[in-house]
């Protein structure tokens, strides 16, 4: 019996004719699909879904985000189901790869053998495909979908697509970030309840050049923990998070109101929960020297933007870039959510001053 030979990573150059020809085919199969747009920063993206049922399903977590405008959109990004060797002509590179690419000047198809998937990107026309034969939200789950197809149009039109919350007042604010568990998303959530402006629980819009942030999804995710001290958000409880049955999903689009569509950022907090014998009764502001938020934030956005990611610097530096020039803070929480607000809104009215 002959050795199996272990699956590998494939790279085919393709001209730029074979990438246009697959891309027309796209694009011709796609004409006639349903979908909505989306305001994504100052830029128009189209989404497009097989069915008007799949679309109606997304379309509720792009609520607050989503326009009326029906002209040429600024790029699409389409989700449907197909068998993937209909498409590529690769014939018995299928058995050896584990993942197979296709790069050109026009672009690149990447066939993923598990799950069984294709993921196509035209730059130029900022046209994304995707192609698979599972469920969807096994990819783009509904409540924050399309993380990589996000990063991608942001890196194309100078935004950063950041994992973190944002809250302020009057239209100025501050990134909340920090790592799962750290009670970033309970912080800026009881903020959201006491008045503040928002633009986000977990994913943002960064403009590069002008530091103002723009949400996209509008939904929330807590624990049962959180849900506990946060009573008022049970009843918006609109479904459980895909293998993970201790998190809730949180429709926030009753607070449209308080969505800011334009938030200046002014500086990057970073929320910890106290080591034992460091607790105390009122939350505390003060510098993070280490910057341990920023950290934090570009390790996790550029991961769940993709795996494939983290060994890019240039993505690293880019990210980083776009919050380098904000001042850090840590925020030692208090028990007491009050508190918390208490002392984000007293660092917000001194940032504010300067």
């Amino acid at each position: 019996m002959s050795e199996l030979k272990p699956l590998k990573r494939i790279r085919v150059r393709a001209s730029e004719e074979e990438m246009n020809r697959f891309f027309t085919r796209l694009d011709r199969e796609a004409e006639d699909l349903p979908g909505f747009p989306i305001r994504f920063g100052h830029h128009i993206l189209l989404l497009r879904f097989p069915d008007e049922e799949t679309a109606k399903k997304y379309r509720v977590f792009f609520d607050v985000v989503h326009t009326d405008y029906d002209g040429v959109p600024d790029g699409t990004i389409t989700i449907r189901h197909g068998e993937v060797r209909d498409y590529l002509a690769i014939s018995g590179q299928f058995e050896r790869a584990a993942c197979l690419e296709y790069t050109g000047e026009g672009g690149f198809i990447r066939y993923l053998k598990w799950p069984d998937r294709i993921l196509a990107y035209q730059p130029q026309s900022n046209r994304q495909t995707i192609i698979m034969s599972g469920p969807f939200e096994e990819y783009a789950p509904y409540q924050a979908a399309f993380h990589w197809e996000f990063h991608n149009f942001a890196m194309s039109h100078g935004y950063a697509f950041l994992h973190s919350g944002a809250v302020g007042l009057d239209g100025e604010g501050v990134l909340i970030s920090s790592k799962g568990g750290n009670g970033k998303s309970t912080t800026v959530l009881s903020c959201l309840l006491n008045g503040f402006d928002y633009v986000s629980d977990d994913y943002l819009i960064l403009d590069r050049k002008t530091a103002v942030a723009y949400p996209l999804y509008n939904s929330g995710i807590l624990n049962e923990d959180s849900l506990r001290r946060l009573p008022e958000l049970e009843p918006r409880i609109a479904g459980g998070v895909l293998r993970k049955p201790d998190r809730y999903i949180i429709d926030l689009s009753g607070y449209r109101n308080q969505f800011c569509h334009g938030m200046k950022i002014k500086a990057v907090v970073h929320p910890r929960i106290p080591q034992p014998g460091e607790a105390e009764q009122e939350a505390q502001i003060r510098k993070d020297p280490l910057h341990v938020g920023k950290t934090q934030m570009l390790i996790t956005s550029v991961r769940q933007n993709g795996f494939a990611l983290m060994k890019d610097q240039t993505v690293f530096q880019y990210l980083f870039g776009a919050v380098s020039g904000f001042p850090s803070y840590e925020l030692l929480l208090s028990p007491d959510l009050q508190s918390n607000c208490r002392a984000l809104r007293e660092l917000l009215c001194s940032l504010s001053e300067e």
